[in-house]
């Protein structure tokens, strides 16, 4: 028994060190807020950063609490936020645009997809605005040649357009991810469990042959 069982350990220990454990992608607050391994960080003067910064309760405010409590989290100076964010250890919430263009960019720099998107995120962003005087007579004309020229597709297909492509960064990954991490003893613990428990049974045996063999 206690052969069957070393044996078995040994296997379980082997496994572990020659398959990779795969790490399930960040894609949602949640899933950002229980990581340890990647953190947030937030340009102060925008409004989702507000939001976060804000939020009383559940993963936002897990986050904002972060990145209160880490100071050189919080930035007002684009180009030092974007070195921080090229470490790979910190994600950054913004609009999709800037997003693409970020990934797209650090492709091109490094010649492979360092960075992904995640899904949409279900928080605000803002809008973009053209300030008019009040009640200007050309308000009602900007309106709707705005809604005709989104509706037309034109800005997204421009935005496409206008900017640098990687197609491949932006498959969307399974819930396998690619990001490794480094076995721990939590994950030998089962078979430490086994290993025990075959032990205790080996010298209870052996202690019951003995007291059988003096009894008689």
């Amino acid at each position: 028994m206690a052969t069957v069982i070393v044996n078995s350990y040994s296997s379980t220990v082997i496994s572990y060190l020659t398959i990779p454990i795969l790490k399930l992608p960040i894609n949602t607050f949640e899933d950002l807020a229980s990581s340890k391994d990647v953190g947030i960080i937030l340009y102060e003067d925008i409004i989702i950063s507000k939001q976060i910064l804000e939020e009383k309760s559940g993963a936002l405010k897990i986050l904002g609490d972060q990145a209160r409590n880490n100071q050189d989290r919080l930035f007002t100076d684009s180009a030092k936020l974007n070195t921080r964010l090229a470490t790979g250890r910190y994600a950054y919430p913004y609009v999709q645009t800037f997003c693409k263009f970020y990934v797209v960019n650090q492709f091109k720099k490094d010649g492979k997809c360092r960075f992904r998107m995640t899904d949409p995120l279900p928080i605000q962003p803002g809008f973009f605005s053209i300030v008019l005087q009040k009640n200007s007579k050309f308000t009602s004309m900007f309106n709707r040649a705005a809604m005709e020229l989104w509706e037309t597709g034109l800005v997204p297909f421009w935005l496409k357009n206008a900017f640098p492509q990687a197609p491949q960064c932006f498959v969307q990954p399974s819930r396998k991810s690619t990001r490794l991490v480094p076995i721990s003893l939590k994950d030998l613990m089962g078979a430490f469990f086994i290993f025990s428990i075959g032990v205790g049974l080996s010298a209870f045996t052996f202690l019951a042959e003995k007291i059988f063999h003096f009894r008689k």
